[in-house]
């Protein structure tokens, strides 16, 4: 999925819209004044096709790292962001398959339920009960397709 195609679903949420500032190559994070903010962003810098999504989610002065693969953190994001904050907390464990193509999904689920007052760490504990992870997200984008 593509950055418009995940600009357009949040953006047609109302409470998703009031937190989702956009997405972003890894290279371009805008600077924030530690509000609370989503971003989701590619580990791709700009003017590169893209390969994987992840959310940045700001709350003031913590910054919480989701990557649905749990990779380690790329250097790219690290500089334009993640050095800017004291508390960072990121998820351990995978909750997306190797094999599927559902990063953007992940990024948009994890948002909606922060835009409904799930904590990130409540939001990885309903993802952590899921038998399949990827089918709960692709259902979530869904409803919101609806």
């Amino acid at each position: 999925m593509n950055g418009h195609k995940i600009t357009q679903i949040l953006n047609s949420n109302q409470k998703t819209r009031q937190i989702f500032q956009g997405c972003f190559p890894c290279d371009l994070i805008p600077k924030n004044d530690f509000k609370k903010s989503v971003y989701i962003v590619n580990l791709d810098p700009g003017g590169k096709k893209g390969s994987h999504w992840i959310t940045i989610y700001i709350n003031f002065n913590k910054i919480y790292y989701f990557d649905s693969l749990a990779l380690p953190t790329s250097h790219c994001i690290f500089n334009s962001i993640l050095k800017n904050y004291p508390y960072i907390k990121r998820n351990v464990k995978p909750y997306q398959s190797p094999l599927s193509k559902t990063c953007a999904h992940h990024c948009i689920s994890l948002t909606y339920f922060l835009s409904q007052g799930l904590s990130f760490e409540e939001y990885l504990k309903l993802l952590h009960t899921k038998q399949n992870p990827d089918l709960f997200v692709v259902k979530i984008v869904n409803k919101l397709l609806q």
